[in-house]
């Protein structure tokens, strides 16, 4: 990825030379993040007052890193193997016996023939990710065991190593922790923030819309009806007075009208 960023960069349009820089800086924060997730676990003294007390329960916990390194490892056998046959990948590797393929894997990676600056950026990629960025987290993160605490013996070097760098090295990160961009970070550069007052500012906007529709058009005119049938109810009341004499009357009329229309039509 790095080595394709920087050949567009290069080669083709300069306007990815940004994009090449940041890949480039990304591959010493993998080594840092990476490291400081395994010296904030396991090197130096306790960083709380919980984890003084947490002990492995079980062996069954470091199964899943065991199963983890020969997969890793494992892409490097798999590439000498020519997997990539099998991928549709067309190539003279694919001619290979295993020891050439992975002589050929390994001078692709550390010797990268082909432009210059493609071979420096490699090792400058190396420099940061197993040097500077594991530095960095020593420094910050690494130290001794605690009293009475043991490392597997190949563990141990790293360790030795981290309190030697942390002794040294160490810096207090206390005022960039509580500043302005940590707090930043720490808020998700405060899209949420944001997200939150658009949506609400828009629900909210839309919400006073609809209740001044519904208040000025629903309503009004569920109103207006029930006004005008209030309205025509009151004139259909007085035509109603309650006596059975007056219904008789306008029954008797209303017969005889009908008759005349009759006879008038006969």
């Amino acid at each position: 990825i790095i080595a394709n960023t920087w050949r567009v960069a290069v080669e083709h349009d300069p306007r990815f030379i940004l994009p090449a820089f940041l890949v480039l800086i990304t591959a010493g924060m993998t080594g840092f993040y990476m490291s400081r997730m395994w010296f904030m676990t396991f090197a130096g003294k306790p960083k709380t007052e919980v984890a003084a007390h947490v002990h492995e329960q079980t062996p069954w916990i470091p199964i899943p890193l065991l199963v983890l390194i020969p997969m890793s490892l494992g892409g490097i056998v798999f590439a000498s193997m020519k997997v990539t046959k099998y991928l549709g990948y067309n190539g003279k590797q694919l001619d290979m016996n295993l020891l050439d393929g992975f002589l050929y894997e390994m001078d692709h990676i550390f010797v990268n023939p082909g432009a210059g600056y493609l071979l420096v950026l490699t090792y400058i990629a190396i420099l940061l990710s197993l040097v500077v960025g594991p530095m960095v987290a020593m420094a910050l993160h690494g130290g001794a065991l605690d009293e009475g605490q043991k490392a597997k013996p190949w563990i141990q070097p790293f360790i030795n190593l981290s309190e030697r760098v942390n002794a040294r090295r160490h810096f207090d990160n206390s005022g960039l922790a509580d500043s302005a961009l940590a707090t930043a970070l720490e808020e998700r550069l405060y899209f949420d923030a944001w997200y939150d007052a658009a949506c609400e500012k828009l629900v909210a906007g839309f919400s006073n819309l609809a209740a001044t529709f519904d208040r000025r058009v629903v309503d009004g005119t569920i109103k207006n009806i029930e006004s005008g049938s209030q309205a025509t109810s009151s004139q259909l009341r007085r035509l109603t007075t309650g006596s059975a004499r007056d219904y008789i009357m306008m029954v008797a009329l209303g017969t005889l009208l009908i008759a005349v229309i009759l006879w008038g039509v006969a």
